[in-house]
């Protein structure tokens, strides 16, 4: 699923396969949603434009485009450009020519309160991914590469609400040449905003934001089990056979096919409910009568 507003779209993929997203909202030019987030997992921003903007544009096709702002726990890491129409991709933090991926990571969290405070209001934006969109054109070849902020990674107070949840953090660098563009904005507050709410799944399922995952419920002890073929009798094909039960009791009860004879069944019926009626006629308790002066007492 793509989140999409103003003919802008935007999804994050994680092992190449786009996470699922929940509770979508929109607001005049601001679109959110959570996302499931994996501790230890790699991930990647995608864009996409439809081109619809630059049928309104008089600039050069090449020049018009858009400027991507992202934000990653409250903190920006990159700023892209690209011309109408085209794909773009966040995969990490540039440091020159080194981008160091995303990756979804615990919290850590400490007790000092010296080291962390309780309501640090900088702890307020941790499990949101941000992107703003401004509309803009390219101006000329940029002339220095472009160096990305890390998001923090200090340590939270333990009993912070945020305490629990993931954060962002980055990986191994690798090599990936910059090509650096000079932009002047059309839009100098954000045309719209994508906003990514990443929590752990369990915490979501607390939430009610998305459903408790289905677990198949153990069978009742009185389903029938697998088939099993009871020794000494004969498999005719019509059915299977239960094995004898832990109780000990030597009756086998025959799971037949559709086209048995209905009169069969019913006949199976009346002998295991006439079994049933004579054991409790058995167990009942017998009837006492004790004489007083005018009454008798029915003890059952």
């Amino acid at each position: 699923m793509v989140l999409r507003l103003r003919g802008y779209g935007a999804w994050i993929e994680s092992d190449g396969i786009p996470l699922e997203e929940y509770a979508v909202e929109v607001k005049d030019n601001i679109i959110s949603c959570y996302v499931c987030s994996e501790e230890g997992k790699k991930f990647v921003l995608h864009f996409d434009d439809d081109g619809s903007h630059y049928l309104e544009q008089t600039i050069p096709f090449g020049h018009y485009g858009r400027s991507i702002k992202v934000k990653m726990d409250g903190q920006q890491v990159e700023n892209l450009w690209g011309d109408s129409m085209k794909k773009l991709r966040s995969v990490g933090v540039y440091v020159g020519d080194i981008v160091r991926p995303y990756i979804f990571a615990p919290i850590t969290t400490t007790d000092d309160d010296d080291v962390a405070a309780r309501d640090d209001p900088n702890n307020e934006h941790i499990g949101t991914i941000e992107v703003e969109i401004r509309r803009s054109t390219k101006t000329g070849p940029g002339i220095t590469t472009v160096n990305g902020t890390a998001p923090s990674t200090r340590p939270i107070h333990e009993r912070s609400k945020k305490a629990g949840s993931h954060r962002i953090v980055l990986g191994e660098g690798t090599y990936s040449p910059q090509n650096v563009v000079m932009v002047s904005y059309i839009d100098h507050t954000p045309w719209l905003t994508f906003r990514f709410l990443y929590r752990k799944r369990d915490i979501l399922q607390a939430q009610g934001i998305i459903p408790l995952s289905s677990s198949p419920s153990p069978p009742p002890d009185n389903l029938p089990g697998p088939p099993v073929k009871v020794e000494g009798k004969e498999d005719k094909g019509k059915g299977v056979k239960r094995e004898r039960g832990e109780n000990g009791n030597d009756d086998v009860v025959e799971i037949v096919s559709d086209d048995d004879d209905l009169d069969a069944l019913q006949d199976e019926l009346k002998r295991i409910q006439g079994r049933i009626a004579r054991k409790k006629a058995k167990k009942s308790v017998k009837r006492e009568l004790v004489s007083s002066a005018d009454d008798i007492i029915d003890l059952t």
